[in-house]
């Protein structure tokens, strides 16, 4: 928390505690590494961010107290044992309550104002429900319904693996993609996806791509969970992919191990917090072609060439052409100048008269 604040190359607004803080899925009380969750939503306000925290409620542990004593409240299978999801039945009245107070706790009693809930698709199941009309769709809805209630709106709830289009109205953001991992492969899996559900923000939710992971093997120690691999190409790629899905910005590296120059290239993101257009995505499984309109003084283009081979690409506007990454002057623009771009590598251009207008 420290080190986030002292980094003022970046404007972070958002401290969220992730996975790890709760007791067993079912018991969200604090284990022996956090004391108090209020205290830490005290000390994170202090700091001027806004504190958000992890939750996964649709499903509980083997051996929580839910479980073991209240199997009335989990979905059954058609033989009417505990169906092997363990997933709570939102549609039984002690399920409800339990829920609503929950999210009173984390949000009213702790403080929390970002709740990101996580872990819900891999345990929508079909089974009978205590309101025989209910399935698992029905159930996720009211879960959220439940949840909007207890926390209000000025509580920003992220749905994380989650049914995209029956989180409208009572989500404030979906993940749009799989988990980020470590190696080139994750981000094909991330932004052929991320990229082709941007139409989620215009009006319906936030797109979240899940956080940045820009180090390599020389910012690691022993508690890092991923080794990651990726080139410095490979990681500027990442970088203009995820500016170009619009996503809030989460920054996942323990920043006391990052260089000064890694921090300069995560607050290059800063300034390109709104989506790009893809304007041949029909035509591509990953959107290549970025098109971040004008920005300032500038249009923005990017290219991104995520296969094994060297492409060409056009730079379809008109005027002075510079590349960011490689910091190199193109010459003039008439609307068709060829572009090659090496493999994982990503060309992001500025155009403009070069008149600074």
């Amino acid at each position: 928390l420290e080190r986030v604040a002292a980094t003022k190359e970046i404007p972070y607004k958002l401290f969220q505690i992730d996975d790890g803080w709760f007791k067993k899925r079912g018991d969200f009380t604090e284990n022996d590494k956090f004391s108090s969750m209020k205290t830490l939503a005290d000390k994170i306000k202090a700091k001027g961010f806004i504190p958000g925290i992890w939750v996964s409620p649709h499903a509980v542990a083997e051996d929580s107290d839910i479980f073991l004593n209240h199997k009335e409240w989990l979905v059954k299978n058609g033989n009417g044992e505990v169906h092997p999801a363990r997933a709570l039945d939102f549609s039984h009245p002690q399920a409800k309550k339990w829920l609503k107070d929950l999210f009173v706790k984390l949000t009213e009693e702790w403080g929390y104002k970002y709740i990101k809930v996580d872990l819900i698709a891999p345990v929508m199941c079909a089974g009978r429900y205590y309101e025989p009309s209910f399935n698992s769709l029905k159930n996720y809805r009211e879960s959220m319904r439940i949840i909007r209630e207890a926390v209000g709106e000025d509580v920003f709830i992220l749905a994380c693996t989650a049914p995209l289009m029956a989180s409208v109205g009572l989500a404030d953001g979906i993940r749009t993609s799989v988990d980020i991992f470590e190696n080139y492969d994750s981000l094909l899996r991330v932004f052929g996806r991320s990229l082709n559900r941007t139409y989620l923000s215009d009006g319906l939710l936030t797109n979240d791509t899940d956080c940045i992971l820009i180090r390599k093997s020389g910012n690691e120690d022993e508690e890092c969970f991923r080794n990651c691999v990726r080139t410095d190409r490979e990681i500027e790629a990442y970088l203009t992919a995820f500016a170009a899905s619009g996503s809030p910005m989460i920054h996942s590296d323990k920043l006391s191990l990052l260089s000064a120059e890694q921090i300069k290239l995560l607050s290059y993101l800063s300034p390109l917090s709104e989506k790009a257009e893809c304007p041949y995505f029909m035509n591509q499984t990953i959107p290549c072609v970025l098109d971040f309109g004008r920005r300032g003084n500038f249009e923005i283009l990017a290219f991104i060439n995520w296969g094994e081979k060297k492409e060409n690409f056009t730079v379809y506007k008109k005027g002075f052409v510079f590349e960011f990454w490689r910091k190199e002057f193109y010459g003039y623009s008439d609307g068709s100048m060829t572009v090659e771009v090496l493999p994982h590598e990503a060309k992001l251009f500025t155009v403009g008269n070069g008149n600074g207008v």
